[in-house]
């Protein structure tokens, strides 16, 4: 596949090449209806939500998130009157084809490309061929220079909460953070603000948001009371709301959603390993916590659950996240832990996440495998205990393979 020339681990933030990229292929983002969501959790269900009580309301809609958790073809898909689908291979490789056809005279500019700026072009090019009446771009990373902010006139520009991560790359203070995600604000595009953790950002979306002379509307979860949500967590309440709120914008830019396909769209949403529940027996939950406010709102949720006591863990994730205290966070509801090294250049090895659990009072293990590691959990739950297994999508994707089978 043309895709895999371009290697996953290389991150250049910056618009000059995606957009030359886009221009070559005629601009393909010019024709569709785009609603931006960046922030630092909460994306990726926040977009589910808009798009599911889009398609309720009889629209065609194109999506566009990451990462994915088994194949390349879930961060493109689109969502209709008969249900969801997943970019197909042939789709997928005609689209690519199109990519390197343009890009045959322009060999400077195809070596310097990024894999995340082909698959956004590559997403584009596929929403503008099905027809798609909205795009929902989630944004890689940050926000200002990540790729998808290659589009210039979205219709809606979504904020969810802002806290820390991929601070190597975009500061390390939320007021810095909230300034790169920011930069999705365009000239008189309505802001929609997920509710946020510190106060520093909400200053920060609305300064950006003045000098873009446009305004910003504030989700407030009491906008879903009465709703039933379709994914686990009280954090999902907020992104619901969030969701909500950006079709309220909408309706308010003329566009009809019925209450029904709101109540419906929030109801149906979907988006795995959000605190999915893949076995009864013991109960086990597959969540993408890799930073701070993921691991708590896992530990909340855990805490929640009927005749909870304590879980056990599967633990992997990349060496440059917060791990230390992401454990220290859901060390007291911790019992045993069993490490995992996630399927990447960039990831802690088993080894090394479990004498840094030890070194502050967790009982942890490393594993050779996720198969070894699941076994080992389930073992150590019983058929009544609670095993959640969390951290990077990197080897997330194998526990999903593994509860599939």
């Amino acid at each position: 596949m043309y895709l895999n020339e371009f290697t996953a681990e290389i991150i250049r933030l910056g618009l000059k090449r995606i957009r030359k990229l886009l221009a070559l292929l005629g601009n393909p983002e010019e024709c569709l209806k785009i609603i931006h969501v960046a922030g630092t959790n909460g994306k990726g269900s926040t977009c589910a939500y808009i798009s599911e009580i889009l398609k309720e309301a009889g629209f065609k809609i194109g999506i566009y998130t990451s990462p994915y958790i088994c194949e390349v073809n879930e961060n493109i898909a689109i969502s209709y009157e008969n249900g969801r689908k997943n970019i197909s291979n042939s789709d997928l490789d005609s689209a690519l084809e199109e990519i390197k056809r343009v890009l045959k005279n322009h060999k400077n500019l195809e070596s310097s490309l990024t894999r995340f700026e082909v698959l956004t072009a590559t997403a584009l090019v596929y929403f503008k061929r099905e027809g798609c009446d909205f795009a929902v771009l989630e944004t890689g990373m940050g926000g200002e220079y990540d790729s998808t902010n290659a589009v210039k006139k979205p219709m809606l520009s979504v904020i969810t909460n802002i806290g820390f991560d991929h601070m190597e790359h975009l500061g390390k203070t939320i007021k810095r953070i909230a300034s790169a995600k920011a930069g999705i604000i365009k000239k008189r595009v309505p802001v929609v603000l997920a509710k946020q953790d510190f106060c520093e950002a909400v200053k920060v979306i609305n300064t950006y948001a003045k000098r873009k002379k446009t305004y910003v509307c504030e989700a407030d979860s009491a906008y879903v009371l009465g709703y039933e949500i379709g994914m686990k967590g009280a954090h999902q309440t907020i992104n619901a709301s969030t969701a909500f709120t950006a079709i309220k914008c909408l309706r308010e830019l003329g566009i009809i959603v019925s209450n029904e396909a709101v109540a419906k769209g929030l109801r149906e949403a979907k988006m795995p390993a959000r605190l999915q529940l893949v076995n009864e027996k013991p109960r086990v939950f597959l969540d993408g916590a890799h930073n701070l406010a993921g691991v708590t709102a896992l530990k909340e949720f855990l805490i929640s659950l009927p005749n909870f006591t304590k879980a056990v863990l599967v633990f992997g994730i990349l060496k440059d996240k917060d791990y230390t205290n992401m454990a220290k966070v859901i060390a007291p509801i911790a019992g045993k832990v069993f490490t995992v090294t996630p399927n990447s250049p960039r990831a802690l090895s088993a080894y090394d996440l479990a004498n840094a659990l030890t070194e502050i009072g967790i009982n942890a293990l490393p594993c050779d495998t996720t198969k070894e590691a699941l076994i080992s959990a389930e073992n150590e739950a019983g058929g009544s205990g609670t095993v959640a297994v969390f951290g990077s999508f990197y080897f997330l994707s194998e526990a999903m393979e593994y509860y599939k089978g």
